[in-house]
């Protein structure tokens, strides 16, 4: 996003704490990438989210998603800055959406703004080799967000700890959110639970010349120390505001969220960290939850048959089921399709999934026609196999699935060691 100063930096990883959050959804995320040294974050952590649907890839394009927004929000009035703002991510997931990663790879490498250039020069050079001619040209296959099926809120309505709590406890697995943050503090955190970012170690809070710490103030004055920051002061200037940062909650203890990041994964927890509830309620600056994913083939292309059958990855993720009417808990593997060939999809009439132990026995069978209310293309065809009541998450040492498309077309397709985390699986031979 936009900021004055961009940091990455990596710290060495310590041990996790061993207090116990309420909601943890980490093993439903992707896995953790690296931006790099470039402002690229809203990118990042709407990938982040979007990653976590059935029928998406593990792994989409945040360098397609990032140069679009680029490319449709510059202008000419201002200086060319790098980053963008979460809310100029809104139409364009409607309407373009993003690729895989694979289609369009991540560019690495450090951008540098030249204020002798014109602003579209430097919104070239900001994209990263991304041609204009590709974000110009109508994808027949992407993934979307569904229209109105996603929630933006900035400022105040962003700040709103239990409206986030709520989005959790209601399944919602990644939550974007943008911060204003001190750069240097941000590297220097461990990512323990015990270790959250909080104003505290930065911010103290006067009341009638009297010194407090900011806990302490907002134990005695409530939330009239969020309310202006005329009274607030930096213990030390190294801890200012210098920039901001856009990254992923996906859960909560009883003091803050946690929250992925995209700083690679030998940072902080292994890229995790944690923020406190007071942190989120003084810098937090925009709030988008995406709710549900679209993958997206042009109806008016035709099933053109250059696909192969290795094409078809499945995906797996992590499913429960609670029902306290029919007093049930089940947690079972969802099962989801996604293409990986670069032509048109086409639309499955049947699929058959035959569950194998370890010991070649088969231990589930899934079958059902696909048709229904998106005709089952958009989310992948998902379902869930192997629905087991208990604690531990099932596995499945082999699934030979069945696919029959709407052309006639079949062929069969067998995975190995599927399990319940957001991972994709590659047909095997």
């Amino acid at each position: 996003m936009k900021s004055t100063l961009f940091f990455i930096l990596c710290a060495t990883i310590i041990n996790v704490s061993k207090a116990q959050p309420i909601v943890d959804y980490r093993i439903y995320q992707s896995s953790v990438k690296s931006q790099a040294n470039r402002g690229t974050c809203t990118a990042f952590g709407l990938v982040a989210a979007m990653e976590t649907f059935p029928g998406f890839p593990s792994d989409l394009s945040e360098q397609y998603l990032y140069a679009m927004a680029k490319s449709y929000s510059y202008n000419d009035d201002t200086d060319y800055d790098e980053g963008t703002f979460l809310q100029n991510y809104i139409d364009l997931m409607q309407y373009q959406g993003t690729l895989r990663e694979d289609q369009e790879p991540y560019n690495p490498d450090k951008v540098k703004i030249d204020s002798s250039l014109s602003n579209f020069d430097n919104m070239k050079k900001d994209i990263a080799g991304t041609s204009l001619l590709k974000l110009l040209s109508f994808q027949d296959f992407s993934y979307k967000l569904q229209p109105e099926m996603y929630i933006y809120k900035e400022d105040e309505a962003s700040r709103d700890i239990n409206y986030i709590k709520k989005m959790l406890d209601e399944g919602k697995k990644a939550i974007v959110i943008s911060y204003s943050l001190n750069g240097n503090y941000w590297s220097a955190n461990s990512g323990a639970e015990t270790d959250k970012i909080d104003p505290n170690d930065f911010l103290v809070y006067y009341d009638e010349d009297k010194e407090y710490s900011f806990n302490a103030a907002v134990s005695i004055f409530g939330d009239e120390v969020f309310e202006g920051n005329s009274e607030i002061y930096y213990t030390d200037t190294i801890y200012k505001i210098n920039g901001g940062h856009a990254v992923s909650i996906v859960g909560y203890d009883a003091d803050g969220f946690l929250v992925k990041n995209s700083w690679d994964d030998d940072w902080g927890d292994k890229g995790y960290f944690w923020i406190s509830f007071n942190y989120h309620k003084l810098y937090a600056r925009e709030l988008m939850i995406p709710i549900l994913g679209k993958v997206y083939v042009d109806p008016s292309v035709n099933d053109l048959g250059t696909w192969t059958s290795d094409q078809f990855w499945i995906k797996s993720l992590p499913h429960v089921y609670d029902s306290e009417s029919l007093d049930m808990h089940t947690k079972s593997i969802s099962i989801s399709v996604v293409y990986h060939g670069n032509s048109q999809m086409p639309r499955f009439t049947e699929i058959e999934y035959l569950v194998y132990d370890a010991n070649n026995k088969l231990i589930d069978t899934y079958y059902g026609s696909t048709h229904g209310i998106f005709d089952g293309r958009e989310t992948g065809y998902e379902t869930y196999i192997l629905q087991k009541s208990n604690d531990s998450f099932p596995s499945a040492h082999k699934i030979v699935a069945n696919f029959k498309t709407e052309s006639g077309k079949s062929f069969t397709n067998t995975y190995y060691n599927v399990t319940a985390v957001n991972k994709e699986y590659q047909p095997v031979k």
